[in-house]
């Protein structure tokens, strides 16, 4: 016993050598590791303060939107030569960096971590000044002077919404040393000074109570004194003082006819509705998990900022259709953000594509797909401009995002159109139905819309006509092949074209050889090119050219107009979902478990007994951990709980579909059993 826990127990010197046991050679322990008090963790968590970066890091952390405002606002040169933008805009923007340093924009409101009023200015800026150029200026005025007041407009804008909450760091906060003897005086010197002064190296906030709602305004004047060069405001002045007397309105809400009252108050508004539409959660600070909905978001932009990521030409990661919205082309995006966040060293961010779906669609920046059988991450969209003027179009899974703002915060671009109108599915019906001709994949995410396909509807589980819930719910259906699917799965393959009628004859043939040159990857049936069919007899040229006209093969989003797909050194085709489902019925009959090449033990049996037992449209009911284990418990022979198994990336995904859950969802509702634990590969080890 340490000493300062015999200390604490009040265990005495002499009672410790009375009961001190033999002596016996023990083997040392492994080191406990060691931690900082600041990285364990407590409740309430401890005020950490914020640091204290240099201006030039300071203003590096918002030079996108920075350059974007430069871009929008256009300025060029005075007659005398005087850049604007270097002369004008620059040194306001340093001076408001360094005034609102990295203080909130509010408490518990929008933009409410650290730089969020830094960055709610310059997004109100940027709008303001968006919406100024549709403002006529000077219209009674000499031709000489409308052209002089035109950029002043734009710029008293940007000014405007810079400005228009710099207040709050005089009357909604204070700021001091770690102790609270020192306070910063925004009026008298700028907060790094201040710090500089007294050898800090962070500073913490203090939210005033009696703050009163818009009652910064007022101190606005005050912090334009700090921040606004004389020059520039002799510049807004002339040769109309009315211009400066109307920013000056839209700063303090003094009534005043000028339009750049409204104009600051709608820029105002959309950063703030923006804000409060992206970040819905908690800050990291306050919160034990990774925000990992951010990061992804982060990730996002960064992709597409670097120039990484196209949007709407071949080849592109991101898509945008007219009605449709925003599209990412998936697991491609998936594995960009992956990528990308790896080097950035970012902890607890999960690298399976169905795990990063999951996530978005829980915290609602996705669209599901839902069709009779349950919830899907992905959409199946076909871009009219792949298609080159051809007959068949060429699909993509997709993620839909539920909102353009999220990748387009200031606009996006045009959008391109669908190789042919969405439209929306008549009910499933259980014979094969052969429509008059092709129609894309594209339907709205609301409960009562069944999944639309370019082929004859594939038989499914679902009854012979099913109605979706209207509440979101779906009806039971077993996730596993039966002898009463695999006749209606064999009977569309054989009717809906000549090449998967030809495909399920050259399975056939295989039996139970099916796997050599045969993988399953992202769900999809991937068949190695051409080897599987030489060893099936079937041309492998005139199999590529037959199933890709019948619109069978999943293109590479990067090169969508290739039917043969690169993968580990080897050549493949890949089978798009419609056709790898109706062969994952036909193989369950060969084969009862068609593992990935990576999984480590079999998926879970096919015949596991827990549909009958588990109301498929209750995932939440709590019975439903206890099932699964009792039922992983039954197939690899535990149930004392001295046996473990290790779940694998597929079989959590094949349990979550089938109990209607998602697989991020599952993940953690196991975690919290203390009969689930993680290992160091993220891989769930279950007592049984």
């Amino acid at each position: 016993m340490s000493g300062w826990m015999s200390r604490w127990l009040g265990a005495g010197g002499e009672e410790q050598t009375a009961t001190r046991p033999p002596t016996t050679t023990i083997t040392a322990a492994k080191p406990s590791p060691s931690f900082s008090d600041e990285e364990i963790p407590r409740y309430p968590p401890f005020v950490k303060g914020l640091p204290l970066p240099t201006l030039p890091q300071l203003m590096a952390t918002q030079s996108e939107l920075i350059a974007r405002l430069r871009k929008e606002l256009m300025l060029g040169d005075d007659d005398d030569g005087t850049n604007r933008w270097a002369s004008y805009m620059v040194p306001v923007i340093e001076r408001y960096a360094a005034f609102v340093h990295l203080i909130p924009a509010s408490e518990a409101h929008h933009h409410r971590g650290a730089g969020g009023l830094y960055r709610h200015g310059l997004e109100a800026a940027f709008y303001a000044t968006r919406s100024s150029k549709g403002v006529m200026i000077g219209l009674d005025r000499p031709r000489v002077e409308r052209r002089q007041l035109e950029p002043r407009l734009r710029v008293a804008a940007a000014l405007g919404g810079l400005l228009h909450d710099a207040g709050k760091v005089i009357h909604d906060v204070t700021a001091t040393d770690r102790d609270g003897r020192s306070s910063w005086s925004p009026i008298d010197q700028d907060l790094d000074d201040w710090a500089k002064q007294r050898g800090l190296d962070r500073y913490f906030l203090h939210w005033r109570e009696q703050r009163a709602q818009g009652g910064h305004e007022a101190f606005n004047l005050i912090a334009l004194k700090r921040i606004l060069p004389a020059r520039v405001e002799r510049w807004l002045s002339h040769p109309d003082p009315n211009l400066y007397s109307g920013f000056l309105a839209a700063i303090t809400g003094v009534p005043h006819s000028s339009p750049l009252v409204e104009l600051v108050r709608k820029a105002d508004r959309v950063s703030v509705e923006q804000d409060l539409r992206e970040h819905r959660i908690e800050s990291i600070d306050t919160a034990v998990g990774v925000p990992v909905d951010r990061y992804l978001i982060d990730a996002m932009r960064r992709l597409l900022h670097d120039g990484r990521w196209t949007v709407n030409v071949p080849g592109a990661r991101v898509w945008l259709f007219a009605d449709l919205g925003l599209h990412l082309v998936w697991p491609a995006a998936a594995k960009d953000m992956s990528e990308l966040l790896a080097k950035d060293r970012v902890p607890g961010i999960p690298r399976d594509p169905d795990t990063m779906a999951e996530v978005l669609l829980e915290r609602g920046l996705a669209i599901p797909r839902l069709d009779a059988l349950g919830q899907h991450p992905t959409w199946r969209m076909a871009p009219a401009i792949l298609s080159g003027g051809n007959e068949k179009p060429v699909e993509l899974a997709m993620l839909r995002l539920n909102d353009p703002g999220v990748l387009f915060p200031f606009g996006a671009p045009g959008t391109v159109e669908l190789w042919s109108a969405p439209e929306v599915a008549k009910p499933v019906r259980s014979e094969p139905q052969r429509p008059s001709e092709p129609v894309g994949i594209s339907q709205d995410a609301v409960a009562g819309q069944l999944e639309s396909r370019p082929k004859p509807v594939a038989p499914n589980a679902a009854a012979a006509m099913v109605t979706v819930n209207p509440v979101g719910t779906f009806p039971d259906s077993p996730a596993d092949p039966s002898s009463a699917f695999i006749p209606k799965a064999r009977h569309w393959l054989t009717e809906s074209s000549a090449s998967s009628a030809r495909l399920l004859s050259a399975i056939d043939s295989l039996d139970r050889d099916i796997d050599t040159g045969a993988i399953w990857r992202d769900d999809l049936l991937w068949l190695r090119y051409p080897d599987w069919f030489e060893t099936a007899g079937w041309s492998a040229p005139e199999a590529a050219q037959a199933l890709s006209e019948d619109g069978w093969l999943e293109p590479d989003p990067q090169t969508p107009m290739r039917r043969v797909r690169d993968h580990a050194g080897q050549r493949w085709l890949a089978l798009n979902a419609q056709l790898s489902d109706q062969l994952r019925l036909v193989l369950g009959e060969m084969q009862a478990n068609q593992p990935a090449p990576e999984a480590k033990i079999p998926q879970p049996a096919q015949t596991a007994p827990v549909s009958s037992q588990w109301p498929s449209d209750d995932p939440d009911d709590p019975r439903l951990i206890e099932i699964i284990l009792r039922e992983l418990a039954i197939q690899h022979g535990g149930g004392d709980g001295s046996h473990s198994c290790v779940l694998e990336q597929r079989q959590l995904k094949a349990l979550a579909r089938q109990h209607h859950l998602g697989v991020f969802r599952l993940r953690t509702r196991l975690l919290n059993d203390p009969r689930v634990r993680e290992d160091n590969q993220r891989r769930l080890v279950v007592t049984i």
